[in-house]
């Protein structure tokens, strides 16, 4: 039987084939591979990696927004606005092309995204019911929206203050709503690390239960605070804190601190706090 002659020109041509494929393999995979990390990183959201340190932002702090009583006191009178003198402030608000912008809208602004001309925030503490009632219409009337700080103990409990039902209402209708411990205490009186938590840790986890949202601004009963009240709000997950202290000079250091202005009837008052 005639032998069989391998032939070493095919054998090597054979090879070189193979060679040469596997090399266009590679070089399509590698094509692919970084064309596919370009269009990862053109996608990319942009990270910015500057602060801006220091804003002036208004923030406003209204209580009651109701009509005045007979029994009321002076000290009372200094937290009450009527619904007619709030719909005359926010009217000047939308008249006079001023924004009204939310606690995120801040914090980006600390991040260096730019925040609009003559921006305000609203916002609105304990969680009385006539808020509910006055306020929120006017609000929607001048697509505003207001942050409402609220203590649970108080909602669908005591007279005058909220019912949870109402509360879902005004965080369906757009409205903010943020954490203002369980009882209305005097944070600052509280010796232990343990009670400072059940106030603040207890009275977020209820709203973020009731509501089934992320509660994530607080607001001292007050304005009480100190280093360890500070320690607590900041551990509990809270990412701004809000006082009584009168101001618009918002500082990125004191993100735990920031300035508010008590809003009352007077409206010569209101346009010192928003000039």
């Amino acid at each position: 039987m005639p032998r069989k002659i391998k032939n070493k020109n095919h054998t090597l041509s054979i090879k070189v084939l193979t060679m040469i494929s596997a090399i266009f393999v590679i070089f399509i995979a590698g094509y692919l591979i970084t064309s596919k990390d370009a269009e990862a990183l053109v996608n990319k959201p942009v990270q910015i990696q500057t602060t801006v340190s220091k804003l002036t932002v208004p923030i406003l702090t209204y209580h009651r927004i109701r009509e005045y009583k007979d029994t009321d006191t002076i000290n009372t009178k200094a937290f009450i606005v009527t619904p007619e003198d709030f719909e005359k402030q926010m009217k000047y608000l939308h008249n006079n092309n001023y924004n009204v912008i939310t606690f995120t809208d801040l914090l980006n602004g600390f991040s260096g995204v730019s925040l609009p001309k003559k921006a305000v925030i609203l916002s609105f503490d304990d969680g009385y019911e006539n808020q509910y009632v006055n306020a929120l219409p006017i609000l929607e009337k001048y697509h505003f929206v207001g942050t409402f700080f609220i203590f649970t103990n108080a909602i669908s409990s005591y007279h005058d203050y909220m019912t949870w039902d109402e509360v879902r209402e005004l965080h369906k209708q757009g409205m903010i709503i943020g954490a203002h411990t369980k009882s209305h205490p005097k944070l600052t009186k509280i010796k232990t690390e343990k009670g400072l938590e059940d106030e603040i840790v207890g009275g977020k986890q209820i709203l973020e239960e009731k509501l089934g949202i992320l509660i994530e601004y607080f607001a001292y009963p007050y304005g009480l605070n100190n280093d360890t009240v500070l320690g607590v709000v900041k551990n509990a997950g809270f990412l701004l804190a809000v006082g009584t202290k009168k101001g618009d000079d918002q500082e990125l250091q004191d993100i735990y601190r920031l300035e508010r202005n008590n809003i009352n009837g007077n409206f010569s008052s209101f346009l010192k706090a928003v000039h």
